[in-house]
């Protein structure tokens, strides 16, 4: 938690099987990003192309400030740096029509302040883009789950977490809420 905006752990899982889930996590948690390659034929090529994805920084230390949002709703909180080859996605809730401003910034390879603005109006929700909504669930998880791990005993937030996971069919968070070792980090 300390070095939290210090560094960033990027998380690869080779093969089709591991704990993607604690991998997503760390990642998200600590301003990295989790690739995965599930044919160990591939692993190779895959993860040279992974890190060159995140060769190029842009902005570090990156935080972003909206208008016309839900703050609270957007993912993730904590921001991954900003790399040339690689955007950043965020997911939020807003209302349709509206228009969403957003200011992007963070400190650039020289150290310096820069900063972005993007603006966009919300278009209507369309049913074949559950995607979206499926991508925020996944972000929302981990913000959540990312505080049950500070305060395991919140039952607020477990049950907000099953919800989650029962409505979005989250089945890797489903799978943690019900081991007896949900949180095997502690």
């Amino acid at each position: 938690r300390a070095n939290r905006e210090n560094f960033s752990i990027f998380t690869y899982n080779a093969g089709p099987k591991g704990n993607r889930y604690l991998l997503q996590l760390l990642s998200y948690r600590s301003r990295g990003v989790f690739g995965q390659c599930p044919e160990l034929s591939r692993v190779s090529e895959d993860l040279v192309a992974f890190a060159l994805r995140y060769a190029q920084p842009v902005l570090s230390h990156t935080v972003a400030s909206y208008t016309n949002i839900q703050a609270d709703q957007v993912v993730p909180q904590v921001l991954p740096n900003l790399y040339r080859d690689a955007p950043i996605t965020f997911w939020g809730r807003t209302k349709p029509g509206k228009t969403v401003t957003l200011r992007v910034a963070g400190l650039g390879e020289d150290g310096k302040p820069r900063e972005f603005y993007f603006r966009a109006e919300i278009p209507k929700g369309k049913p074949e883009l559950a995607v979206i909504a499926e991508e925020w669930a996944q972000g929302r998880a981990h913000l959540l789950m990312a505080e049950l791990a500070d305060d395991p005993k919140n039952e607020p937030i477990r049950q907000e977490l099953q919800t989650l996971a029962e409505t979005y069919r989250l089945d890797d968070v489903q799978d943690v809420l019900k081991s007896s070792r949900w949180l095997p980090w502690r």
